[in-house]
């Protein structure tokens, strides 16, 4: 039995844009467990870019580190919904 999230197709996403490589790990296999499939953005520039990919496009979530590299982080909250209003956002912070 495979039980890796990318090879359920009905796998929910998360976009988690945080710089911190074990922090995104950790969260990574936690959300896993709940088959959730996480996509990581290690600062805004390349978070708004990956939501117009195709993976973007299918996010559920998105779990956003209080301290964003690149970008204040309530500017990349107010960007993020300007181009997904209906998209929840969970600012985290360690």
């Amino acid at each position: 039995m495979d039980c890796h999230p990318d090879a359920h197709s009905d796998a929910r996403i998360v976009m988690l844009i945080d710089d911190e490589p074990a922090q995104s790990r950790l969260i990574t296999a936690i959300a896993a467990r709940d088959g959730w499939r996480t996509i990581v953005a290690a600062d805004a520039e390349t978070a708004i870019a990956m939501l117009g990919t195709r993976e973007g496009m299918q996010l559920s979530a998105i779990l956003l580190d209080q301290w964003v590299p690149g970008d204040d982080a309530c500017k990349l909250i107010a960007e993020l919904k300007s181009r997904r209003p209906a998209l929840p956002i969970l600012m985290l912070t360690t």
